[in-house]
Formats: C-alpha cells, structure tokens, sequence
C-alpha cells in the first residue's frame, strides 16, 4: 500500500514539474496564436490578471488552449482554432472564480488588449466562429459566448451575446444595453458586490445601464442542432455615443450563418464624457456561466465540463477585407431585412427594495404572442411579480395550450418601472 502511495504522489510531482514548465496557453502572447495563423486577424488579446494568477499558482490548468486541426480537433479554417472549458470547480479557495471576485458566476475568457480596443466613431467589420461540441448540454441557467464591453470600470457592458435555459428565458439572445442609457449605483449594478468595498478598481460607484434591448437569435432547440457544426458570426458596426436624434449615425448588424439577424441603427457606445478619449469599446469571449442551475437541471448536473470552440477571430475596416469566401460566404450575399426593433424590453433590476409599495413606483408589463402579431396587453401595478403574472395568464387564456408542449406563444415584450401617476 504505501508503495502505491509513493508512486502516486511522485506521479503527481512529475505531473505539476511538467506543468510548470510548459508555459500554458492563456500566459503566452496572444493567448497562444501565432501571427501566421488564421485564428486572430486585426487585434491581439490576453488571459484576465485573476485568471494569470489561479495558472501560475497551478489551480487551474484546463480553462483555455490552442486546438489543432492536425490532432483531429474542430477547427473552422487554418491549422488552429481555441478550446475553452469550464466546471463547477473553477474556484479557488476565497470563492473567486477564474476571472472576477464573484461567488455567483465562472467564466474563461479572454480580453482584447488595450492597443486594440475601439473609439468613439470608428467602424468595423468583425467576424467569429463558434463550435458548439455534439455532447453539449446547457446545465446552467445562462452562459454568455461574447460581449462587447466598456474599457472604463464604472461603466457597463453594451453588447452581450448570452444563451439562456430557465423559467422565464430559453434561447440565444443578443442584449444591447446601451439605448436605455445609465444611471449612478452605489451597489455594483445589482450584482454580486453589493457593497462598496467590494466594487473593482478605483470608483466607488458604478454607471449602470437602467434597461435591456434583447433580440431573440434563436430557441435553445434551435441552438442545439448546431451540435457537432459551426456557427459563424459577422458584425458591422459603428461605435457612436450619440442617439441618431442628435446628430449620431451609430449602428449594430448582426449576420448568423449569412443571414441578417439585426439591423439596428441609434447610439452604440454609452455616453461617457466624463473619461472623454479614454472610453473605448473592447471585446471579450469565451465562456461566462452562471453557477444556478437551468431549468431541468441540479446543482449535481453543473459539475459536468462545459466546453466551446472559438476560431477566425477577425477585425477589419471594410466587409472585402473579411475575405468571406474562405468560409462560404460572400459580401454581395449576404442576406438583409434584420430586425430593426427588439423583441424585447426590459427594466434591470439593480436591487431595488422588494417592498414595491414603500417606493411610491408602479410597474408596467406589456405582454405579446409570437404567433400573432397584433396581439398586445398591457397592465400596470405596485408589484412587479404581480404585473407580470396577471399579463402572462390573461395571454394564455387567450391562446390556451391545446397541443400539451408548454408553449403559447406568449412572452413578456417590455417590463419598465415608473413612478406613481406616471
């Protein structure tokens, strides 16, 4: 027996003496891609500081690395493509996970470095590949694959790409959460630091955004048949702070596999004068997993690997410099007639009271049927459980489920809270 013992525990030694001296993928230059590569083309990107950490201290040693098309590894063109993984034990021992302080979320991304973030003004054309693996299962309550973020800490994200499996939301949604503009917080934007001395960098406030813009992309039926195939994104966009009412000629398209999802035109980047030239727009992916459980789902059911595939990663000035045709498309193809509206609006909830009647507010819920177009009901009240709950039944009642699958059709189109007699 302890013969046994020895060998293991000098395997182990080994194994980390090993570790230790093959740098990890995330540590090296452009987390790992070589410049001859296909994979990144137009900007260069780096492994978060918590997760650089949690590596060197060995913690953590299987969140990112380079995949090889030689190894028999999905990989969109080119040699290579990146390889994210997540589990439940993505923690270290002060409950801080790969990449932030917060107990209620996980994630393995990486950052663009600040060379390469994007300024007020500027326009691109930015293209991604996704490889969703064939035993991919959504466990968790939402996972998000993508966001375009504010460079200044106090201000918030301003596009996010997020799949979602629970009670209220099911399916791939992007958030534009810049056109309902921001508002001063002292409690991190509702999320898990609540409390000042928890709040990153220097500020001591946070500007958040009062309310989400989502566009619905797909169920989460639809996103599992691409199992085991590639998903490919193209944005064209121009980063603007101004609203098209004040001069601003801002704009967000989105293409999925050729076809237009979003055609949005308004004010792109949040107004941020007050960090003047310093606010920019930079762009992060990989996996951010909520740690709650999706519908269907137990905590036991988290602890499985969750594992994506990124590749051709580009940035360029003009859709002919994207070079399509390597990836079946062309510029002259691609389909139009995105959405021009969201489908849905709705109020965030930066940790407001839960006595709804103390705050002198009422709630308006505006429900809609997917099914018919010209269905609309409205309700308002103190409670926003309530509100919610009384327009969703009214809708069903009017749109029974007859075939027993669960869906009606119905679905909250905006949620916003105002002040009494408003």
């Amino acid at each position: 027996m302890k013969k046994l013992l020895g060998i293991v525990v000098l395997s182990l030694l080994l194994y980390n003496a090993a570790f230790s001296k093959e740098k990890h993928d995330s540590l090296k230059k452009n987390v790992g891609i070589k410049s001859k590569d296909t994979t990144i083309k137009g900007w260069k990107f780096s492994s978060s500081n918590k997760l650089k950490e949690l590596i060197k201290e060995g913690k953590i040693q299987y969140v990112y690395r380079v995949s090889y098309k030689k190894n028999g590894e999905p990989v969109r063109h080119g040699d290579t493509s990146q390889r994210f993984e997540l589990r439940s034990d993505c923690t270290d021992k002060d409950g801080s996970d790969c990449a932030k302080a917060a107990e209620s979320v996980i994630r393995s991304e990486v950052f663009l470095n600040d060379d390469f973030q994007m300024k007020n003004k500027s326009e691109y054309w930015i293209a991604w590949s996704v490889y969703i693996p064939k035993d991919y299962v959504l466990y968790h309550k939402k996972t998000g694959m993508g966001q375009f973020h504010s460079n200044q800490g106090p201000m918030p994200s301003l596009w996010e790409f997020k799949l979602f499996n629970d009670d209220k939301s099911s399916g791939y949604q992007l958030y534009n959460s810049v056109t309902g503009g921001t508002v001063k917080s002292f409690n991190a934007c509702g999320g898990s630091s609540v409390v000042i001395e928890k709040m990153a960098g220097d500020a001591k406030f946070h500007w958040c955004e009062t309310k989400y813009y989502k566009y619905n992309l797909m169920s989460l039926k639809e996103f599992y048949s691409y199992r085991g195939k590639w998903l490919d994104f193209i944005v064209n966009v121009k980063w603007d702070q101004k609203t098209i009412e004040e001069g601003g000629k801002g704009f967000f398209k989105l293409w999925i596999n050729g076809e237009q999802k979003v055609n949005y035109s308004g004010q792109t980047m949040h107004k941020a004068r007050q960090y003047g030239s310093k606010y920019k727009v930079t762009f992060q992916y990989g996996l951010y997993n909520e740690r709650a459980p999706g519908s269907g789902y137990t905590d036991a059911d988290i602890s499985n690997p969750i594992v994506v595939y990124y590749d051709e990663l580009w940035r360029v000035k003009s859709c002919k410099k994207l070079k399509l045709e390597r990836l079946g498309y062309s510029c002259d193809t691609l389909g139009q007639d995105g959405k021009t509206e969201p489908d849905i609006i709705s109020e965030k909830d930066l940790n407001m009271p839960s006595n709804d009647s103390e705050n002198n507010v009422e709630f308006i819920v505006v429900v809609k049927n997917k099914d018919d177009p010209k269905y609309l009901y409205k309700v308002r009240g103190k409670s926003k459980v309530e509100v919610e709950k009384k327009a969703l039944m009214k809708c069903k009642q009017t749109y029974p489920d007859l075939s027993g699958s669960g869906d009606t059709g119905c679905y909250v189109h905006y949620l916003s809270q105002v002040a009494f007699g408003q």
